[in-house]
């Protein structure tokens, strides 16, 4: 069963493309992209791409830094780590709005 929106809403067209590109931390993604998203006040139209960087660290873990960037270049991001002793030094695009469209929603509504 597919919802009328989910191909507009932002945390499943990132959840999608980390599928796609096998990102191992793709659970902790789209929170992290809500929660930047809230607390900037980032309008969804604005949004122009959502990047996901992995660094490899010592002793197995790897830190995820999530970026999301607007059409007028302002930048915001958070990081978390999680231990992945198999992830790869990687700069993820998991939404770019020329590729995805224009986000609508920022989860799915029910």
């Amino acid at each position: 069963m597919f919802f009328t929106n989910e191909m507009r809403c932002l945390s499943n067209a990132v959840l999608q493309a980390c599928l796609r590109q096998d990102v191992a931390a793709l659970w902790g993604i789209p929170p992290c992209v809500r929660s930047i998203v809230e607390q900037n006040g980032i309008n969804l139209r604005d949004i122009a791409h959502v990047t996901v960087h992995a660094c490899p660290q010592e002793q197995g873990s790897v830190e995820y830094t999530v970026e999301v960037t607007t059409k007028n270049m302002k930048s915001c991001h958070e990081t978390f780590v999680l231990v992945d002793p198999s992830a790869a030094h990687m700069t993820y695009v998991v939404y770019d709005q020329r590729r995805d469209g224009i986000a609508q929603h920022l989860h799915l509504v029910h």
